[in-house]
C-alpha cells in the first residue's frame, strides 16, 4: 500500500499543476497508460500477489482512466482540444 500511496502522491503532483497549466498534452500522453495499471493490480490481487486492499487502487485507476479519457474526448469532440 505505501507503494501505490507514493504514485498516487506523485501523480497528484504532476496531474494538479499539468491541469492548472492546461497541458491536455499530458493527459493525452498518460491516459493510455492507464488502463494496463488498473489491470495489472486487479491481476496482482487476483493472482494472490498482492494484498486485497490493492482492488481500491484498480478501481480508482480504472474509473481515473474512464474520467479522463472522458474528458479529453468530450473536449476533442467540442473543438476546445488545444493541440
Amino acid at each position: 500500500m505505501t507503494a501505490s500511496s507514493t504514485a498516487a502522491l506523485d501523480m497528484g503532483v504532476y496531474c494538479v499543476p499539468a491541469a492548472l497549466a492546461d497541458r491536455r498534452a499530458f493527459f493525452r500522453w498518460t491516459a493510455p497508460f492507464r488502463p494496463p495499471t488498473c489491470t495489472v493490480f486487479a491481476a496482482a490481487v487476483i493472482g494472490g500477489r498482492a494484498p486485497a486492499a490493492f482492488v481500491g487502487v484498480a478501481v480508482r485507476e480504472g474509473r481515473g482512466a474512464l474520467a479522463t479519457g472522458a474528458a479529453l474526448r468530450c473536449e476533442r469532440r467540442a473543438g476546445t482540444d488545444a493541440r
